[in-house]
C-alpha cells in the first residue's frame, strides 16, 4: 500500500466530509517482562491446557480476537439501549482496527449521534474487563493485564484523514482508498494521555468528558478527574485536564464467567477499588461543563468544542467552523487533485505533492 497522492472524486468527497471519529486504544501491561522471561518460549509447541501459553501464543490471540470481542460487547449493549434500528440517528456501526503499535491496538469508529458515545465506551470496559479475566483465569494464569484510552478528533478541520491506496490497480486502471491514517492535535493528545491508562482506569480526553456531561450520560457517574497534566509539545506547555472513567463498576459478568475456569479477576479489583470512591472525588455533570465551556474558550484557537456533524445536533457547530470548512477542503482539493482534474506531472497544475517532491510511502 501507498499513501495516496490523487483520488477520485468520489474519495474527495469523503475525504473533505465534516465527521467525528473516536478512538479506542487497547495496551498489554506487563508484556514486556512477560516476554523478556521467556525469550525462545515462541520456538516450543505448546498442547492446550497442559502448560502456561507463551507470549507468541497470547499475542497471537489478543490480536486475533480482540477486536471480534468489543463488537460482540457492543451489540449486547446496543440491544439493552434500543440503538439497533435502520434509523440513520441511531445506526452505529462497529470500530475497525486503525493501528497495531506492538502490543497496542488502536480501534476508531465514526460518531454518528452523541449518544453512542456512552454505549460504546461501556462496550468497549465490557471487552477490556473479560480479556483481563481470560488471561488471568484458569490453572496457569498469564502475569498480564490490559488498560484502555479513548480520545474523539474532528475531521477535516483541526485534524487530517490520510487516504491510503492499494498498490493492487482495478480492472478499471483505478486504485482506490482502502483506509485512512490520522495526524493532528487530538491524535497526538489521544497518545499522550493513553499513557497515563491502568487496568482500573479507562483515561479519556476533555472532549470526551465535555460530550457525556452535555448529553447528560449515565457515564458521568463513572467519570473522574484525573490531575491536570502537561505534555510536551501539547498547548504551548499549557496543563491538560485528563479524566478517567472506572473500568470495573458495575460490569456485568455473566456473560462470560460461565466459560471462564476460576474467579474473575476484575470482580475481585472492583471489590478493591470501591472502597476508594470516596477518596476520587466524582464530577458534578454541571460544574465540568461549564469548566470545560470555559477551557475550550481559552484554547480556541487550537481545538474545538467537539459536535457530531448533523441535522439537530446537540452540540452546534462553531460559528466560523464553516469559514474554517472551505479552507480546509480547498487545501484538501489541491493536494488530492481526482485523476479526472490532474494532467501529466509536468503541467504546473498537477497535484502539488508531486511537485513538492513528495516520496510514495510503502
Amino acid at each position: 500500500m501507498a499513501f495516496a497522492t490523487r483520488i477520485e472524486i468520489e474519495e474527495l468527497t469523503e475525504l473533505t466530509r465534516s465527521k467525528l471519529k473516536l478512538f479506542l486504544s487497547v495496551d498489554v501491561v506487563g508484556s514486556t517482562a512477560f516476554k523478556q522471561s521467556q525469550p525462545r518460549s515462541h520456538h516450543r509447541n505448546r498442547c492446550e491446557d497442559t502448560g502456561p501459553a507463551n507470549w507468541l501464543t497470547f499475542l497471537s490471540s489478543f490480536y486475533r480476537d480482540f477486536g471480534s470481542r468489543l463488537k460482540l460487547h457492543l451489540g449486547r449493549c446496543l440491544l439493552s439501549t434500543g440503538l439497533t434500528d435502520g434509523d440513520t440517528d441511531k445506526h452505529v456501526g462497529y470500530p475497525s482496527l486503525w493501528k497495531a503499535l506492538g502490543d497496542e491496538l488502536v480501534f476508531v469508529i465514526e460518531l454518528k449521534h452523541e449518544k453512542h458515545l456512552s454505549v460504546i465506551l461501556d462496550a468497549f470496559r465490557h471487552a477490556i474487563n473479560e480479556e483481563i479475566d481470560r488471561a488471568r483465569a484458569g490453572d496457569h494464569p498469564l502475569p498480564i493485564s490490559f488498560k484502555g484510552a479513548a480520545w474523539i478528533a474532528g475531521f477535516p478541520v483541526c485534524n487530517a484523514e490520510i487516504p491510503i491506496k492499494s498498490d493492487i490497480p482495478q480492472p478499471d486502471g483505478k486504485t482506490p482508498v482502502i483506509g485512512y491514517d490520522y495526524a493532528g492535535p487530538c491524535i497526538d493528545i489521544g497518545f499522550r494521555i493513553s499513557k497515563l491508562a491502568s487496568p482500573h482506569r479507562l483515561v479519556v480526553t476533555a472532549e470526551i468528558a465535555y460530550l457525556l456531561a452535555i448529553t447528560g450520560s449515565e457515564m458521568v457517574h463513572f467519570l473522574h478527574p484525573d490531575r491536570p497534566t502537561e505534555f510536551k509539545g501539547v498547548l504551548g506547555g499549557d496543563e491538560y485536564p485528563v479524566f478517567w472513567i472506572d473500568c470495573f463498576r458495575d460490569v456485568k459478568r455473566e456473560m462470560w464467567k460461565s466459560t471462564i475456569k476460576g474467579e474473575c479477576e476484575t470482580e475481585r479489583l472492583e471489590l478493591t477499588y470501591r472502597g476508594q470512591e470516596a477518596l476520587s472525588p466524582q464530577c458534578s455533570k454541571d460544574a465540568l461543563k461549564t469548566f470545560l465551556e470555559t477551557w475550550f474558550e481559552r484554547h480556541q484557537h487550537l481545538l474545538i468544542k467537539p459536535f457530531v456533524p448533523r441535522e439537530n445536533p446537540v452540540i452546534p457547530e462553531p460559528p466560523d467552523y464553516q469559514q474554517h470548512l472551505a479552507l480546509v477542503q480547498a487545501e484538501l482539493r489541491d493536494l488530492y487533485r481526482s485523476d479526472e482534474e490532474s494532467t501529466d506531472a509536468g503541467n504546473p497544475q498537477g497535484n502539488r505533492l508531486v511537485e513538492l517532491g513528495a516520496e510514495k510511502i510503502v
